[in-house]
């Protein structure tokens, strides 16, 4: 219940990415609000990009998480908002981490859905010094549903397809990621790559 500040990513190219580190994680990019999911026991808090408690502003959130694992962990993701199937802009979100009051009422309006995409700590074990594609694989086995999307590959026609896939889905872009990097607290590096218009 100590949140980390959390890794960023540089702005780049798909073929720069591919050219420099050969196979890359590709993931969405997510227009939403990234958030950090700490779980012990049945204990849970959630903390926003500013390091913030925003446990209480997303109830429903945080139950769907504490449902989709019986192990002690923190977790990396991206809150989003759904309407009629479609992700709303980021502002939607940003109305529910500042919300104090009517929860509830405006839960039931705008669904959010968690996507998570790394694992730090995983049963009183810290993670992030093992390579990404390590802590991918902690994490499908920690987590049931909400994880985000992935598709590893050196071909640039692979990742272009699925970039145009998020794009088609209204997300906002892609995430391209060192499959051997480490989790670097609060750096922005060459390990996480995004891609958007």
């Amino acid at each position: 219940f100590h949140p980390v500040k959390m890794m960023l990513a540089q702005q780049g190219t798909i073929e720069g990415a591919i050219v420099e580190n050969g196979p890359v994680a590709a993931e969405y990019k997510y227009d939403g609000s990234r958030i950090q999911f700490h779980k012990s026991g049945g204990t849970c808090r959630m903390y926003s990009r500013r390091l913030e408690e925003v446990t209480d502003a997303l109830p429903d959130i945080a139950d769907l998480l504490m449902r989709s694992t019986d192990h002690d962990v923190l977790l990396d993701a991206e809150v989003i908002a759904i309407k009629d199937g479609r992700p709303l802009p980021f502002q939607a979100v940003l109305r529910r981490f500042r919300r104090k009051y009517g929860i509830d009422e405006i839960s039931e309006e705008i669904r959010m859905v968690p996507n998570v995409f790394d694992i730090l700590l995983l049963d009183g074990e810290m993670l992030i010094d093992l390579p990404f594609s390590e802590r991918r694989a902690r994490l499908i086995g920690a987590v049931r549903g909400y994880l985000a999307p992935q598709v590893v590959s050196d071909d640039p026609d692979v990742i272009e397809a699925m970039y145009q896939d998020a794009l088609a889905a209204g997300h906002e872009g892609l995430m391209l990621k060192v499959p051997s990097s480490p989790y670097t607290p609060g750096v922005r590096g060459k390990n996480w790559v995004k891609i958007k218009p």
